[in-house]
């Protein structure tokens, strides 16, 4: 269980590695192609949610709330599509929303490797505190342009997958720390 964790916090935090770096070099761009395909997405997927709920012989055999899942679907598509810039300011919250969570699970893990006493679990402390800091002026302060709020949003994301990784590559020792730990038998009073 521990190694399926570890595997999805390193997948998770390369992924946020790689984002980060695209948002930095591209941001628009990189803002503008993902509300794009999010968009095509939305509306193709309303579109098949509508035809299926008209496509049902009887009101019993459509999937429940169908024609108005396909219809805020297509909505959303279409808000993704035209109104690009108010969506790219909603995803800049949401990547804050995003490194928030993660610095604050990440902020768990490193006080209880500090608990545990293990080396360096200072650095692991600093490192979710930074992430803490740069997820919340990524939510409550968003640069007046796009392209240094995609910056931003890219060093946050790029400083949250590092400190992700580093947290995971070091996980392996705190669980051996505290597997020991367990195995100490306890002299009885």
């Amino acid at each position: 269980m521990l190694k399926y964790l570890k595997n999805c916090m390193l997948g998770y935090s390369a992924l946020f590695c790689l984002l980060g770096i695209v948002l930095m070099i591209w941001p628009i761009g990189a803002f503008t192609v993902i509300c794009y395909i999010m968009g095509a997405v939305c509306m193709l997927y309303g579109a098949y949610r509508i035809v299926l709920f008209f496509a049902e012989k009887s009101v019993y055999d459509a999937l429940p709330y169908s024609f108005l899942l396909g219809m805020a679907n297509v909505l959303l598509g279409l808000f993704l599509v035209v109104k690009t810039p108010s969506a790219i300011s909603i995803f800049s919250a949401i990547v804050g929303i995003a490194i928030l969570v993660s610095a604050l699970m990440y902020m768990q893990i490193s006080v209880e490797a500090l608990r545990a006493g293990l080396p360096n679990s200072i650095m692991m402390i600093i490192g979710s505190a930074l992430m803490l800091l740069l997820g919340i002026l990524t939510l409550f302060h968003p640069f007046a342009a796009s392209e240094a709020m995609g910056i931003f949003a890219g060093a946050s994301m790029l400083v949250d997958g590092i400190t992700g990784l580093v947290i995971a590559w070091r996980s392996k020792k705190l669980a051996k720390l505290i597997k020991n730990e367990l195995a100490t038998p306890v002299d009885e009073i």
